[in-house]
């Protein structure tokens, strides 16, 4: 069975991020970096082609449109890792301009406020 998702390594995933962060990179950039990087490999070349029949040429709209999320829960993961699995007291900022990312906060375009999240829950 084919697998059904883009598939990104996280160490070279990491160091893009990293050199955005170094470069002062806007989030465009680095969601563009990492299509660049990963986009070309026979795995995800085909599972586009499979996933997107219609689609001969990707626009910055639509790059955005199937990347800045993927990116965004990727660095949401490697985060949540730094803080499980090191001893580090600092874990990677997000690129500059995520929380305006297509798709953040549904139709507003923000990030969720975790406090009023968590108010929602008892204790």
């Amino acid at each position: 069975m084919a697998r059904k998702y883009f598939q990104m390594k996280t160490s070279e995933f990491n160091t893009i991020w990293a050199k955005a962060l170094k470069g002062e990179k806007d989030w465009t950039f680095f969601v563009n970096a990492v299509w660049d990087k990963f986009s070309k490999t026979t795995a995800n070349e085909e599972w586009l082609k499979q996933e997107y029949p219609k689609v001969k040429s990707w626009s910055q709209a639509d790059i955005m449109g199937l990347m800045s999320e993927r990116c965004y829960s990727k660095c949401s993961n490697v985060r949540s890792s730094f803080k499980s699995k090191t001893n580090k007291a600092n874990f990677p900022p997000f690129v500059n301009g995520y929380e305006n990312r297509p798709g953040a906060g549904g139709k507003g375009g923000t990030s969720i406020d975790w406090e009023e999240e968590a108010d929602k829950f008892p204790g």
